[in-house]
């Protein structure tokens, strides 16, 4: 699996299967396999986010730890079925996501539970969710938005302790109104209203 990547000067690291437009205003670099990336990360001991792009990523076996690693984001790599190996960012990762479609055969999210320093997770992928145990590991998570996946767990009680939850399109949506609190659906509600005005801003 060829990959290319780029750096700013921030730290964050974009990462796509193609040389493409996203890397017009820095130099793009390039590896063969995910074991190559991660170790050409390790010597980067600045990069404190990383954007993945599309691309064939079935797991994150190679994942390796990086010591300033504060967010990771996978968009669009839908063969991504396998997050066992995430396990090895528990001590810098903050937030956490896996938009359009990414990760949306996944059917184990218990190795997110061993994030114990993740503050935000966004899961928007039309996946499903059977068991929502693995968010009571997450001590300092105060953000859970879930977008277009189908939760199929019967206790919802790990939402209770998490001060912002969003959801859209779970298949349960009135019984998580019904479950969150006042202040949790204070915050949805908040949320909402200002997605109306965007949508109603660009129409």
């Amino acid at each position: 699996m060829t990959c290319y990547y780029g750096i700013k000067n921030d730290g964050e690291v974009l990462v796509s299967p193609s040389s493409s437009k996203k890397f017009k205003d820095f130099p793009g670099l390039s590896c063969k396999t995910c074991d190559e990336f991660w170790a050409e990360m390790q010597k980067l001991p600045s990069v404190k986010k990383i954007e993945w792009f599309f691309g064939t990523l079935p797991d994150l076996s190679a994942a390796r730890p990086l010591p300033k690693l504060e967010e990771l984001s996978f968009l669009g790599i839908r063969k991504l079925s396998d997050i066992h190996g995430i396990s090895v960012l528990k001590n810098t990762l903050k937030r956490l996501r896996f938009e359009f479609g990414s990760g949306k055969t996944i059917t184990d999210w218990s190795p997110i539970g061993e994030l114990s320093e993740l503050e935000e997770l966004l899961i928007y992928n039309n996946s499903v969710i059977s068991d929502l145990h693995f968010l009571e590991t997450l001590p300092k998570l105060k953000s859970f938005r879930i977008v277009s996946v189908k939760i199929q767990a019967e206790d919802l009680s790990p939402l209770k302790n998490i001060e912002q939850v969003c959801f859209f399109k779970t298949g349960i949506d009135k019984k998580l109104k019904s479950f969150l609190s006042e202040k949790q659906m204070d915050f949805m509600n908040q949320v909402k209203e200002r997605i109306e005005v965007l949508t109603k801003d660009y129409k």
